[in-house]
């Protein structure tokens, strides 16, 4: 080593801009470049998104009031929903005093219609 030469960093060596070709073309070969990651990257995102927002438009189907689970204990689901219940998952222009919800038990549901019993009369 020539004592009065100045000793270049590692930034220097390896990251000269005249190696950033043969860098493009090693990672082209090697990995299949940049592109193809971004778009696997975009496309699981899109894919995931798509599968979360289907399966919660289907529990959100699921749980309607005109679907029935349970045909002997509760035949009709949909006689226990009120006036003044909002059974949609959005209401426009529209003030509602109670939101509907699936009760997940039979006694549940006896238990809220005699409590709406109580707070009618």
């Amino acid at each position: 080593m020539v004592v009065g030469a100045a000793r270049k960093t590692l930034f220097q060596t390896w990251f000269a801009v005249e190696a950033i070709p043969i860098y493009a073309v090693v990672a082209g070969a090697v990995g299949g470049a940049g592109w193809y990651i971004s778009r696997l990257a975009t496309r699981s995102v899109l894919a995931t998104g798509a599968v979360g927002g289907a399966g919660w438009y289907i529990s959100r189907l699921a749980t309607r009031p005109d679907i029935i689970w349970d045909r002997r204990n509760n035949p009709t689901p949909w006689m226990s929903v009120e006036q003044g219940m909002q059974t949609k998952l959005m209401s426009v222009n529209q003030k509602f005093d109670r939101v509907w919800k699936r009760s997940l038990s039979p006694n549940s549901l006896s238990s809220r219609m005699e409590e709406s019993l109580i707070l009618s009369s």
